[in-house]
């Protein structure tokens, strides 16, 4: 589904790690988003936040990224490398070591 897409939009209220967020930064999809719990600091920049819950103004962000080739190629620039920045600190043998020790 995440390949069809050309946009991904959340508008979640209630967000601690947002994970269909990353998967979206993994098929370098650009990113709209309310700005609730931790979805700011999941994407690091690597998306057009809300910073009210306003479904026009999600529609105007969704439009302009849709419309505007630079943004939007930035912006799936900006989704890989977040997703790559996951993929290195997701290293199992660190995971690993600490089991070990219990």
């Amino acid at each position: 589904v995440y390949g069809m897409a050309d946009v991904f939009v959340s508008m979640s209220e209630h967000e601690g790690f947002c994970l269909p967020l990353i998967e979206s930064c993994r098929f370098g999809l650009p990113v709209v988003a309310y700005d609730a719990g931790a979805v700011g600091e999941t994407l690091a920049g690597a998306g057009m936040l809300l910073a009210r819950k306003d479904v026009a103004a999600a529609a105007a962000l969704i439009e302009r990224v849709l419309n505007d080739s630079l943004l939007r190629e930035r912006l799936r620039q900006s989704a890989r490398q977040r997703f790559a920045s996951y993929q290195q600190q997701a290293r199992p043998e660190i995971l690993l070591s600490y089991l070990e020790k219990l």
